[in-house]
C-alpha cells in the first residue's frame, strides 16, 4: 500500500511542465539562483526597483493541481536562468486532453509569468540561497 501511495505522489507531482522562452537581446547568462530567492509579483507596479526581463514562462498541468504547484514550477525554472523574481500574469483553466490520472472533462490549469532579474536584490538572493542550502 505504501508503494502505491508513493507512486501516486510521483505521478501527481510530475504533471506540471514549465516552458521557458528567452527574450531576444538577453544579456549574458546569469548564474542560477534558487526557488526560495525568487519573489512573486502580481504586477510591474509591485516591483520597486529597476529590473531586466529574462524570459517568458508558461506552466501547464496534465491533471488538476493546486495553483501553488504551477507557481512553484515557474519559480524553479526562473531560478535556473538566474532570475530573482517573476511577474505573475495569472492562471487559466481549460478542459480537454486526458491526463495521467484525469479525464478529458476535468479542467487543467496553466499559468503565465515573466522571469526578471533585479540587480539591487542580487546580494539578498545569494544570501537566501546560501541559507537554504546551509552553506
Amino acid at each position: 500500500m505504501k508503494w502505491q501511495t508513493a507512486a501516486l505522489a510521483v505521478l501527481v507531482s510530475a504533471c506540471v511542465n514549465t516552458q521557458v522562452t528567452p527574450l531576444a537581446g538577453l544579456d549574458p547568462h546569469r548564474a542560477p539562483t534558487c526557488p526560495q530567492a525568487v519573489k512573486v509579483f502580481a504586477s510591474m507596479q509591485g516591483v520597486d526597483t529597476p529590473y531586466v526581463e529574462l524570459a517568458y514562462l508558461h506552466s501547464s498541468a496534465t491533471d488538476p493541481v493546486a495553483d501553488e504547484k504551477l507557481i512553484e514550477s515557474m519559480k524553479e525554472k526562473a531560478a535556473e536562468i538566474g532570475a530573482n523574481g517573476i511577474l505573475f500574469r495569472g492562471i487559466t483553466e481549460t478542459a480537454g486532453g486526458v491526463g495521467l490520472v484525469s479525464s478529458a472533462f476535468e479542467k487543467k490549469p496553466s499559468g503565465e509569468a515573466t522571469a526578471i532579474w533585479m540587480p539591487k536584490d542580487s546580494a539578498a538572493s545569494m544570501k537566501t540561497c546560501a541559507d537554504s542550502t546551509g552553506k
